[in-house]
């Protein structure tokens, strides 16, 4: 039974970032990345609170190549980022 509750648990998770994903996704613009900007409205749709603080610590962490925006590439560490502070597409 607990082996059930764990598969449970990571398939739920799984659509929660996948979630994310199309979020983040939504704002990348022509250029393919997703400026401190977007990021900042991505964080607001979200539900953040002080979405400006939580899109440049966002930046910090997800911003692996320092360009100052998220590429596609990066979109998976910014996913890991939110979901660790427990954002999710409120329904």
């Amino acid at each position: 039974m607990p082996s059930f509750i764990m598969e449970d648990k990571s398939a739920g998770e799984n659509v929660i970032k996948d979630e994310l994903k199309t979020i983040f996704r939504e704002h990348i613009d022509g250029d393919g990345k997703i400026s401190k900007h977007e990021l900042k409205k991505a964080f607001k749709k979200l539900g953040s609170r002080l979405p400006g603080w939580r899109s440049r610590s966002a930046l910090k962490y997800a911003d692996t190549d320092g360009d100052g925006s998220i590429s596609i590439c990066e979109i998976d560490y910014l996913v890991k980022y939110a979901v660790s502070f427990g954002y999710k597409l409120q329904h």
